[in-house]
């Protein structure tokens, strides 16, 4: 059985925003054979509202790629994964809607302080559930419903991505060992968003990088969700969903504002920025529905055009004849792929060798990297002790 192992390291800084950092938590899944000089790395990047510790992941997956790949696969708690809520409020509207229309007693469940917790939140929940009320969306309750994060907001990306490359040194200094030809970045959805960012920063570093649907340029409506009014599920049980605005930091509204999302920001987590390519051994998979409703097919398949100048690239625009119920199950978001299916195929489309033909990564190189992204440049450096710093210059 493949060996599972959880370690803490220190996250990178905040470089944008300046949000007070957590100690980073990742968990590796070893081969049970045991790390030999052919043991590669797989970095494998979660979607949104998965965990490295669920079922799938941590009894599955990871063992699976873990043995058959004889390969430490990484799971890490990336900045912006624990979406928990740790308050919810509420303008006077809605709670004027709650109890015109509905007759639901706000008193039942409001704190003095105009706050709910969970346990109280299960109170209006079970009003709703009474009056039938199964997804609380109605009359836009949502615009009256504002909730915020447990110390973390979305930074789309940027941070998980430098989270991953952390990770990623940890392991470089813990296993010196390990087969430096054969690191894999890999990830679905938003995760393969991710592992397409870890090949922009660190060009010199991954064998190949696996992307399943994933998104080519930061999402805004995920990031100011404030600016329209734009949120997830503040609470769910068997019987109600309710839903909410969340408080992220990001706005467009106000240039001056410390949190405004500028097209520098747009430009360091955009795919489509040709001018931040350079050659590498690198090898892309890239698999995407052909009408992706999430993340646009148009715009995965201009950032293949650009990677082809730069890198080996395998594209598939997945179509209802390559749907066989194995891999590809359906045409939505994701395609219902399997991951340890995708993984197989991959291998197979590789050669079986999933190698590159150096073992220096930029770590070893000591490589640096300056991201003209206009009126901001990121500059990205590796060291020879593997670490990653970023640091961001005004013009």
């Amino acid at each position: 059985m493949a060996e599972q192992y959880r370690f803490i390291a220190e996250a990178h800084p905040d470089v944008e925003l300046g949000y007070r950092r957590d100690s980073l938590e990742y968990v590796l899944t070893c081969p049970t054979e045991g790390i030999n000089p052919e043991t590669g790395v797989i970095l494998f990047i979660t979607p949104f509202g998965d965990s490295p510790d669920s079922v799938y992941q941590a009894e599955k997956l990871r063992p699976y790629l873990a043995d058959k790949y004889n390969c430490i696969v990484a799971g890490v708690h990336y900045f912006g994964m624990d979406r928990t809520v740790a308050s919810v409020d509420f303008d006077p509207a809605f709670l004027a809607l709650l109890q015109g229309k509905y007759g639901i007693p706000f008193t039942d469940f409001l704190t003095e302080n105009g706050t709910i917790s969970n346990q109280t939140l299960s109170i209006l929940a079970a009003h709703l559930t009474r009056l039938g009320i199964k997804i609380f969306s109605e009359d836009k309750p949502k615009m009256y419903t504002r909730y915020h994060l447990k110390g973390e907001y979305q930074s789309f990306g940027f941070l998980p991505a430098l989270d991953y490359l952390v990770v990623l040194g940890e392991i470089l200094k813990k296993y010196p060992e390990v087969n430096k030809k054969k690191l894999i970045a890999y990830g679905s959805s938003y995760g393969g968003y991710i592992a397409l960012l870890l090949g922009k920063l660190a060009p010199h570093t991954f064998s190949v990088v696996i992307d399943n649907s994933g998104y080519s340029k930061a999402s805004i409506h995920n990031l100011c969700c404030k600016d329209f009014n734009t949120g997830s599920e503040v609470y769910r049980d068997a019987n109600v969903t309710i839903r909410g605005v969340s408080q992220e930091p990001w706005t467009l509204l106000n240039e001056s504002d410390p949190y405004y999302f500028s097209d520098s920001c747009r430009s360091i987590r955009s795919l489509l920025e040709e001018k931040h390519r350079v050659p590498s051994e690198t090898a892309y998979f890239i698999f995407h529905a052909e009408n992706d409703k999430v993340c646009s097919t148009s715009d995965k398949e201009e950032v293949v055009k650009i990677l082809e100048k730069y890198n080996p690239v395998y594209f598939k625009k997945v179509t209802e004849s390559d749907l066989d119920g194995v891999i590809f199950k359906n045409m939505s978001h994701g395609m219902g792929a399997s991951l340890r299916g995708l993984f197989d195929r991959v291998y197979s489309l590789d050669n079986q060798k999933l190698l590159r033909e150096s073992d220096s990564t930029d770590f070893e190189e000591g490589n640096e990297y300056h991201f003209d992204c206009g009126k901001k440049i990121y500059h990205v450096s590796f060291s020879r002790d593997y670490e990653v710093k970023v640091e961001i210059v005004a013009r």
